[in-house]
């Protein structure tokens, strides 16, 4: 090094890059050099591998071995070399970059992948998986019609909590043969299931609904369940859960408020992974109400679930609803199909 103080040399890097100047100096981790272009320059040793005088004859050998790297560091070939009208500060820990690297997500045709490196950011904090899902609906009933779909879904497990929100909005409209227009179909729909782990096969669960439907003339409909689960099963393929529970179900219907409904609960869940990208998933609810006037009501699903490129996926539901305080209506009974593309985050 004191035989490169203060004269020409070239620093040759492991990617590739040369940078000459003159060498002012060189501690344990880094190199002083002032260049000719870039004005002072601090490189780091792990990414030099040799030092060349300038004014040696062409074809001369290095006047030094290359210096020795620091066993927690490694070659870092990547390092971007420095270009022309670069900003380089004086005091810098590392390479100076090209000014490319700078905004390149400024624009508006980078804020969905910004937007969505953000979700993943702030998921990853706090220990959250979430979906969102748009798609279509085909009813049938004693009207079919086909609406659109909306859904997301977030998500934490953490020691022995669990904790899942889930919101649907279904909204279609229909068009009679003499051109009126009318809403077929407006429903609301949001769920918060709390878990709580006693051990690996019994939780105790909390379930809180509320929605509404303009088509039903539902325009509150509040369910609250409490009970404890049991996991049946539980293998790297199949989970299998069974949950009763005690429900009490308030609903408005048709502008008249009801008497409250007690009703013992049964729920039912199981999914199965076919393939790393498949998975299908049942899910089955009955409410049996032993006060109010309200008759039974049940819920079934049924999913396919299938991976798509990256976190994108196709899901395909087929749903099955009978609700007990609409029973004398034509529509307390519907079938539902519905195709969604989402992504989880």
């Amino acid at each position: 090094m004191a035989a490169l103080a203060s004269r020409a040399a070239v620093v040759e890097m492991f990617n590739g890059d040369r940078i000459s100047g003159k060498i002012v100096g060189r501690d344990d981790k880094f190199l002083h050099v002032n260049s000719t272009i870039f004005g002072d320059l601090v490189l780091p040793l792990s990414s030099v591998s040799r030092i060349i005088d300038d004014t040696a004859e062409k074809g001369a050998a290095a006047l030094n071995a290359p210096p020795a790297i620091p066993r927690d560091q490694t070659p870092q070939p990547q390092q971007q070399t420095p270009q022309a009208g670069a900003e380089v500060s004086r005091n810098a820990s590392s390479p100076p970059q090209r000014l490319s690297d700078r905004g390149k997500y400024h624009g508006k045709k980078y804020f969905v992948p910004v937007t969505i490196d953000f979700i993943r950011k702030i998921s990853s904090m706090y220990n959250l998986t979430s979906s969102f899902k748009v798609g279509m609906n085909y009813f049938n009933g004693p009207t079919d019609s086909r609406s659109a779909n909306v859904a997301f879904s977030i998500g934490r497990i953490w020691l022995m909590h669990e904790l899942k929100l889930d919101y649907g909005q279904d909204y279609a409209e229909s068009i009679s043969s003499a051109g009126t227009k009318t809403v077929s179909l407006d429903k609301m729909k949001t769920a918060l299931r709390y878990r709580y782990n006693i051990n690996k096969r019994v939780y105790f669960q909390s379930n809180t609904q509320y929605g509404y439907s303009r088509v039903n003339d539902i325009d509150h409909d509040y369910l609250q369940s409490i009970g404890y689960g049991w996991r049946v099963v539980q293998t790297h393929l199949w989970d299998f859960n069974v949950t009763p529970l005690l429900s009490c179900q308030y609903q408005r219907v048709e502008g008249e408020n009801q008497e409250p409904s007690l009703a013992p609960t049964l729920c039912e869940e199981a999914e199965y992974r076919w393939t790393d990208t498949v998975k299908l998933r049942n899910e089955l609810t009955a409410l049996f109400p032993v006060t109010g006037e309200n008759a039974p009501s049940y819920h079934f699903m049924f999913s396919l679930k299938n991976k798509l490129i990256g976190n994108a996926f196709i899901n395909i539901d087929y749903l099955f609803d009978f609700d007990g305080a609409v029973e004398k209506r034509e529509d307390a009974m519907q079938q539902t199909l519905r195709v969604s593309f989402g992504m989880d985050f």
